[in-house]
């Protein structure tokens, strides 16, 4: 798109500053993490997020904020930039940025035609955090159906149904079960706590 360079950063948890994790163009990830940590909260993430809307610099050499910058931005002939809000529930984690050798490059429709792609990028997160979560709570779901809770041994529901994939399995060959019970088990364990329990 006529860029010299694209990088995604993330806002850290703890408020300190931004993680680049994604960048195209000659700056590395290494690079751009270096010069972010030196601008101490000044980048242009940082001010995107809490401005709550796209950061637009259309001449680097003239804008203050771009002080901690200015050796990339000398180095690679970066006359303007911009930092574009990514949203994931609401919130801002982060945003993607770009920069151009031109400078007033960032005009009324590249700047629309960004805030669509961060807004898509925001989009496509939601989706794959929503995934993540559906499968967590189904593998949790799962897991509480086949296991103690308490001890983490398999539950009843889980022996039955192995034994009877076994039994399907053993096509007419004796199959042998022995059932043990453990008398005094749970005040055994409501005593001594889950992991005696699992000791037994």
């Amino acid at each position: 798109g006529g860029f010299v360079s694209a990088w995604i950063g993330l806002l850290e948890p703890a408020g300190g500053g931004v993680a680049p994790v994604a960048a195209a163009g000659p700056a590395t990830i290494a690079q751009i993490k270096g010069i972010a940590d030196f601008a101490a909260g000044q980048e242009p993430t940082v001010y995107a997020a809490q401005s709550e809307r796209p950061f637009i610099v259309n001449d680097t050499l003239d804008d203050p904020n771009m002080a901690p910058w200015r050796g990339m931005t000398e180095l690679w002939g970066i006359r303007s930039g911009g930092s574009f809000p990514i949203r994931i529930e609401g919130g801002i984690i982060g945003a993607i940025n770009v920069v151009a050798m031109e400078p007033g490059f960032f005009r009324d429709a590249e700047i629309n035609l960004l805030i669509e792609v961060a807004d898509d990028l925001s989009f496509a997160l939601e989706v794959i955090r929503r995934d993540e979560k559906r499968i967590a709570t189904e593998s949790k779901m799962r897991y509480l159906a086949y296991y103690d809770p308490q001890t983490g041994m398999p539950s009843r529901g889980l022996f039955e149904e192995r034994l009877e994939e076994v039994c399907k399995e053993a096509a007419g060959v004796s199959i042998v079960v022995l059932v043990a019970n453990l008398r005094r088990y749970h005040g055994i364990v409501q005593l001594l706590g889950p992991c005696a329990g699992q000791e037994i």
